[in-house]
């Protein structure tokens, strides 16, 4: 069968979404390793506690942040641009 529907000016990026997606899965690696991270002072604490969870909870934190920040600018950007231009 041939596919008659018009191809999108704006096709989806499935590589951004499972970026999105691997970013969401370190957030939760993220909050876990909060509750065994030695002097962060998170509500649930964990008596085990190591330095290399703080380290890494660092890490993932420094990494993530800026990556999702700069993803979500980049998928907001476009819809702003051409509602603006067709306000007026």
């Amino acid at each position: 069968m041939i596919n008659s529907a018009p191809a999108s000016s704006q096709q989806r990026l499935h590589d951004l979404d499972a970026l999105r997606a691997a970013v969401g899965l370190l957030g939760i690696s993220y909050h876990v390793a909060l509750s065994f991270a030695v002097g962060f002072p998170w509500s649930v604490q964990d008596v085990a506690q190591s330095k290399s969870a703080f380290v890494f909870q660092t890490w993932v934190h420094d990494f993530r942040m800026p990556l999702g920040i700069a993803r979500c600018g980049q998928g907001s950007a476009a819809p702003h641009v051409t509602l603006w231009n067709n306000a007026f």
